[in-house]
């Protein structure tokens, strides 16, 4: 018998320690039926792999059949564990997972009036002071991403209605803090080797293929001005803000965008969790980030359809620089890629296992994100200036 992980060991364990109760409490939440009852042993599925933040130590679909109202039915949700005992991702960083469980205690979100929520929660066990189980909504029937360019439009807009929504009603949680996200998200990344590389290795192969005409000098001025850029972030207004706010943390249905992993949740920059939205989308592989960069202003637009529609009736060009202090950063970490994998050829392998790009690729597909990014990187560097 193959020897279980620490780590495989203790989720096997947690599951083996599910009680029936607790499975039909969590079937009846599901059923939205008080009275039904638990057919057979559930069953479970592994959703994704390790997750970001190593406290998460479980997320698996669980699914089962019920008598419900007099019919035997289906039904399946999503366990969460999370153990604050485990050491942080040093890149997760800006999270509080306590925070999450919050959001899912007091059912904040879940109906907001806007097509934008929380997913339901049916039941949350605190094993003790440091250890959580969270039984929530299962979302492997929505829309998951690679989204379309039209699927990252309608979630621009449902994104929109929800922050003005939240803008509008100056929604404050006593739990969340103003934690700068925006710029703290940044401190993980090896900007300052990357630069290096740039400025002291220009006649590299690799950088002259990725980087033609004058954009090596300008992704140099982009990463110098990218401090600045972050101060007049700072100054635009705040609003509560999701705050881990990446495709991969959202689904689509036919009537909203809903979204989990809320333990980034913060005050930030009007525009922040929209510009990680769009951001992200263009770290995930070269299609997406190929569809995404195709249509920014189109989903920019839509962002601010969603605002109006709540009653924003503020500057486009404060927005834009709201929703810089993200976007840029992810417009950086894709323009210094054959950088980083100069500096350290191991940082290839990642980016194979995330984007799908051979090490002998990545040049050539940078220079072809660049032909879509060069007019972000201008506008980031105006924007730094105050222009």
């Amino acid at each position: 018998m193959e020897q279980l992980s620490p780590t495989d060991a203790k989720v096997a364990n947690l599951l083996a320690n599910v009680s029936a109760d607790t499975f039909e409490v969590v079937a009846r939440g599901v059923l939205d039926d008080p009275s039904a009852v638990l057919i057979g042993e559930p069953e479970w599925q592994q959703v994704g792999g390790r997750h970001a933040d190593w406290q998460t130590v479980a997320v698996m679909k669980c699914s089962g059949r019920a008598t419900s109202r007099g019919t035997e039915r289906s039904w399946s949700a999503v366990f969460k564990h999370i153990d604050l005992t485990v050491e942080t991702n040093p890149l997760s960083n800006t999270m509080d997972l306590l925070n999450e469980i919050f959001i899912y205690r007091d059912a904040e979100f879940v109906d907001t009036g806007v097509p934008f929520r929380a997913a339901k929660c049916y039941l949350i066990q605190e094993l003790d002071s440091k250890r959580f189980s969270l039984w929530l909504e299962d979302l492997s029937t929505a829309i998951q991403p690679p989204w379309t360019a039209q699927q990252y439009e309608k979630a621009s807009g449902y994104l929109g209605q929800f922050q003005g929504k939240r803008l509008a009603e100056q929604t404050r949680l006593p739990y969340v803090s103003e934690s700068g996200t925006f710029k703290n998200r940044w401190a993980g990344f090896k900007f300052e080797s990357a630069l290096k590389v740039m400025q002291e290795q220009r006649d590299h192969p690799d950088l002259k293929s990725a980087f033609s005409g004058d954009r090596l000098d300008l992704a140099i001025e982009l990463i110098q001005s990218f401090p600045a850029l972050l101060a007049r972030v700072g100054q635009v207004e705040k609003v509560l803000s999701h705050g881990d706010c990446h495709a991969r943390n959202l689904f689509l249905t036919d009537e909203a965008l809903v979204a989990v992993d809320w333990s980034g949740i913060s005050y930030e920059p009007l525009g922040s969790d929209f510009g990680q939205m769009i951001g992200a989308g263009l770290s995930w592989g070269f299609e997406e980030m190929i569809t995404v960069a195709e249509v920014v202003p189109n989903l920019i637009e839509a962002y601010i359809q969603g605002l109006s529609a709540v009653g924003w009736d503020g500057d486009e060009q404060t927005l834009r620089l709201g929703m810089a202090g993200q976007f840029v950063g992810y417009v950086i970490v894709c323009s210094f890629i054959p950088a980083r994998v100069i500096a350290d050829p191991t940082f290839a392998v990642g980016i194979e296992a995330r984007q799908g790009t051979p090490k002998d690729e990545i040049s050539s597909a940078t220079s072809k994100f660049l032909d879509f990014g060069e007019p972000f990187m201008r506008e980031a560097i105006e924007l730094a200036n105050g222009r």
